[in-house]
C-alpha cells in the first residue's frame, strides 16, 4: 500500500539544552505531570496521578529491567574501547543469554572500533572472587559488531559478570558520567525481567506508595515485557518518516495478561509508556497476521504490517481469544515475539486508549507515536511544558493523555 507522506519538519521543535534533565527528581513521584484532555491542559505533580486517572482505567506497565550493558576495556596503550551490548545473537532470549556460563555472544556497538583488533580483557576485583572478562570480535556488519564474551571463573553467569563489570547505559543526551544512584533511579520500582538497554521511562515516576494508592482506588493493572533497544534513541534522519528504518524489539506475551485483558475488556486500557503501547498494539496485529496460519516459534510484526493488514481486521476480543487458544492448545504460559511496528499519526489504535509518557526528542519516532493520541495538539502541549519549566526526556517529567 502507499503510505501518506509524514513530513518530519512538522515533528521538530526547539528544545533548549537546559530543559534536558540530567538527573531525576529528588523523589520519583515529585516530578511534574501535565494532563491533556481535549484542548484542556492542567498542571499537576505525579503523586496526584491516582486522582487523575479515570475510575475505569486499566494500567499496563512494562516490567523489563535495564542491564549494565556498557563495558569499558582499557588497552595497554591507554585507549578505552567501549562495548555496548545490544541483544544476544541468534535470537536467543535475553533471560537465557544472561544465564549463560563460560561464554555468551552478543550484537554490540563499539566505540573506537578502529583501535580494536586483538581480544581485549578487563579484570574486576571482587570480594567474592576476581573476574576476568575477555571480548573477541566475531564479525562486523554496518554499525553492529558481533562479539563473543568469555570469562573466568566460568561457572558464574553473564548476568553476574556484567553486574560487576558493566555500567548502566544512560541515554546519549545525558552528557555526564554515571553516578551510583543511576543503577537505582534509571530502573522502575517494578523492573523484573532483564534485557533492556534503555529504561521504559514513563514507569520511572511510580513509587510503591503511588502504586498502592492506585490499587486502593480500585484501578487494576498488569504487566507486559518489552526489552527496550538502543534504537529508541535513533532520530529520524529522513525528511519523510515513511523512509525511516524502524528498529526491532523483543517482547513477551503472557497467558495471564491476556486473560486479565479479556476480563477487563470494557476498561480504558492505559499504557504506561511508548514501549508498552508498541507491545500491546503488536499483540493485536500479530493475532490478525497469524489468524489463519500456524504461529512460528517467534512471531514477528514488521514495520508496516499493521497498515497492510487493515483489511483483515478482527475484534479485540477475537484477537485476545486467538492468544488464549494458542496458549491452551500448546500448554504454554508465554511466547517471545518481535516487533518493528511504527506507530504514526495516522495509525488507528486497537487496544490502548490512554497514555502516560515522558517528553520526547524532536524528530523522533516517539513523537510520531504521541501524535497518534494527540494529533497536532502535542506542539501546544510541549510549548506549555517548556514555558512552565518542565524537564524533558528520560529523567524528566511526564504527560497524561486522556483524549
Amino acid at each position: 500500500m502507499k503510505f501518506p507522506e509524514i513530513d518530519m519538519s512538522q515533528f521538530d521543535y526547539n528544545l533548549p539544552q537546559e530543559k534536558i534533565a540530567l538527573f531525576p527528581a529528588d523523589k520519583r513521584s515529585n516530578s511534574k505531570l501535565i494532563v491533556l484532555s481535549g484542548d484542556n491542559v492542567e498542571h499537576h505533580y505525579f503523586n496526584n496521578i491516582p486522582n487523575l486517572l479515570p475510575k475505569d482505567s486499566f494500567l499496563i506497565f512494562n516490567n523489563t529491567r535495564v542491564i549494565p550493558a556498557r563495558l569499558l576495556f582499557a588497552k595497554d596503550s591507554g585507549t578505552v574501547i567501549e562495548i555496548f551490548c545490544l541483544e544476544p545473537m541468534e535470537n536467543v532470549d535475553f533471560q537465557i543469554a544472561l544465564s549463560q556460563t563460560k561464554k555468551s555472544q552478543w550484537h554490540c556497538m563499539v566505540g573506537k572500533l578502529k583501535r580494536w583488533k586483538e581480544p581485549i580483557k578487563i579484570s574486576i576485583k571482587d570480594p567474592e572472587g576476581d573476574i576476568e572478562l575477555t571480548a573477541t570480535q566475531l564479525a562486523r556488519n554496518d554499525e553492529v559488531v558481533d562479539v563473543e564474551f568469555s570469562w573466568t571463573p566460568s561457572h558464574i553467569s553473564f548476568a553476574e559478570v556484567i553486574e560487576k563489570a558493566g555500567k548502566i547505559p544512560l541515554p546519549p543526551y545525558i552528557k555526564r558520567d554515571n553516578i551510583e544512584s543511576d543503577s537505582e533511579r534509571y530502573q522502575t520500582v517494578f523492573a523484573k525481567f532483564k534485557g533492556s538497554v534503555a529504561a521504559p521511562t514513563a514507569g520511572l515516576h511510580f513509587t510503591d506508595e503511588v502504586l498502592q494508592e492506585i490499587k486502593t482506588k480500585g484501578i487494576q493493572s498488569d504487566f507486559i515485557t518489552l526489552h527496550v533497544g538502543a534504537g529508541t534513541f535513533k532520530p529520524v534522519s529522513a525528511e519523510n518518516a515513511v523512509n525511516h528504518n524502524m528498529h526491532t524489539e523483543l517482547f513477551v506475551i503472557r497467558k495471564s495478561m491476556v486473560e486479565n485483558l479479556l476480563q477487563n475488556i470494557d476498561k480504558k486500557f492505559t499504557a504506561v509508556g511508548t514501549t508498552t503501547t508498541r507491545a500491546l498494539e503488536s499483540l493485536y496485529w500479530l493475532a490478525v497476521k497469524y489468524q489463519n496460519q500456524s504461529l512460528p516459534l517467534q512471531p514477528e510484526l514488521l514495520q508496516w504490517e499493521a497498515y497492510e493488514l487493515e483489511n483483515d481486521q478482527i475484534s479485540l476480543v477475537e484477537a485476545l481469544n486467538f492468544w488464549l487458544s494458542y496458549f491452551r492448545e500448546n500448554q504454554k504460559e508465554e511466547i517471545l515475539a518481535k516487533t518493528s511496528i511504527m506507530i504514526t499519526p495516522f495509525y488507528q489504535r486497537k487496544l490502548v486508549k490512554l497514555l502516560i509518557t515522558n517528553f520526547h526528542q524532536p524528530r523522533s519516532t516517539l513523537l510520531l507515536l504521541l501524535a497518534s493520541f494527540t494529533g497536532n495538539r502535542w506542539l501546544k502541549l510541549y510549548q506549555e511544558a517548556i514555558d512552565n519549566n518542565y524537564r524533558f526526556l528520560s529523567y524528566g517529567d511526564s504527560c497524561l493523555i486522556l483524549g
